[in-house]
């Protein structure tokens, strides 16, 4: 464990200031937004990382306040990884998948086809 655990806090270190490094070299075309919000969800990922670490090796921390920081910490920082994936692929976001945009005018067009059926 004296090789996993300061091995697995750098890599969870790296995450953020990769996505902002990356963010500082954006390429044409890609949303400087998308990278702020990789770093800010990786950053807010780490403070639930670290007090899961905290609970386990130092303090402990109290019930229910730990599953609370825990988990409010924990999805709050992958809504934001996952929103870069709304401005990295609009067309693969979560929002295109669950509402489509050509729904709407599909719907649209076989009630006018149901229509001119009824009316020949």
């Amino acid at each position: 464990m004296s090789f996993a655990v300061p091995t697995y806090a750098i890599c969870l270190v790296l995450c953020p200031f990769s996505a902002w490094r990356r963010g500082a070299f954006a390429l044409p075309g890609e949303s400087q937004k998308l990278w702020t919000f990789v770093c800010a969800g990786y950053c807010i990922y780490c403070v639930s990382d670290a007090l899961l670490g905290l609970d386990r090796f130092s303090v402990e921390i109290a019930e229910p306040a730990r599953t609370i920081l825990v988990m409010s910490t924990y999805w709050l920082g992958q809504l934001l990884i996952g929103l870069a994936c709304d401005f990295a692929s609009p067309e693969l976001s979560v929002a295109s998948c669950l509402w489509p945009q050509g729904a709407e005018q599909e719907e649209d067009v076989s009630l006018e086809s149901g229509k001119q059926s009824l009316l020949h």
